[in-house]
């Protein structure tokens, strides 16, 4: 929130954010429905900071943990964030 970290890619940028606009701690007050699927999805991705940037695990890692696609996630992410572009990064 302080901005000292900047982010790897733009896939990275919006799933972080998304996060933040969901931490009570800081006012958010924006719900998700009760959907098991969804919250393992977007529980699932790991994160590493990297020379000042953060990251987030390539899909294809998280496929390979998880044993299916995060695409729940994904599509609430990408919904919130208004723009298919970070998909590619």
């Amino acid at each position: 929130r302080d901005g000292k970290l900047k982010f790897a890619n733009k896939r990275s940028e919006v799933h972080w954010k998304f996060r933040e606009a969901l931490d009570p701690d800081y006012g958010a007050t924006m719900a998700l429905p009760p959907d098991k699927e969804l919250l393992g999805d977007l529980c699932a991705a790991k994160w590493s900071i990297k020379t000042g940037r953060i990251y987030i695990e390539s899909k294809d890692e998280i496929i390979k943990r998880l044993g299916r696609s995060p695409d729940c996630a994904d599509a609430v992410v990408l919904a919130w964030g208004g723009s298919q572009t970070w998909l590619v990064s």
